[in-house]
Order: C-alpha cells, then structure tokens, then sequence
C-alpha cells in the first residue's frame, strides 16, 4: 500500500538476454506498480496476464513466481 492507502502489484520481469548469439545474460526489469482493488488470487492472475499481454510477451515462454510466501502463483 502506498503513503495514499491504494494497494499496488509491484511487477518485474526477469529474462535472458541473448545478444548476438553470444552467451546468455540475466536481467530484471521493473515493469511498474499496477493498482489493485481485489487482492483476491483470480484477480491478480488476471491483471498479471493482462500486463503481459500489453508487453507482448510469449506467455508459452514464461513461468510466474510470487514472493508473497504463499503458492498461489507457481506456473503458468
């Protein structure tokens, strides 16, 4: 929650760079913070897919990790 009360999904994506062919290079990219109303689990896979979905990601390429201790995300 920020210092306004609304509730925000911070969004990284992490991915391997592969330049030129040469060896591949990890990184991590902030997407940004998504407002969310319903914290509810269905609701956050949906604004997470819909992200994703804007990005143009190849969601056949992608695996989810949540970091809030709970397994609610493991693999898309």
């Amino acid at each position: 929650m920020d210092v306004s009360g609304t509730e925000q999904l911070s969004l990284c994506i992490r991915y391997f760079d592969i330049p030129d062919l040469q060896a591949p290079v990890l990184r991590e990219d902030f997407v940004g913070f998504i407002p969310i109303t319903d914290q509810s689990s269905e609701n956050l896979a949906n604004v997470i897919l819909q992200r994703c979905d804007e990005l143009n990601l190849d969601m056949t390429k992608c695996v989810g990790k949540d970091t809030m201790g709970q397994q609610i995300w493991q693999v898309i």
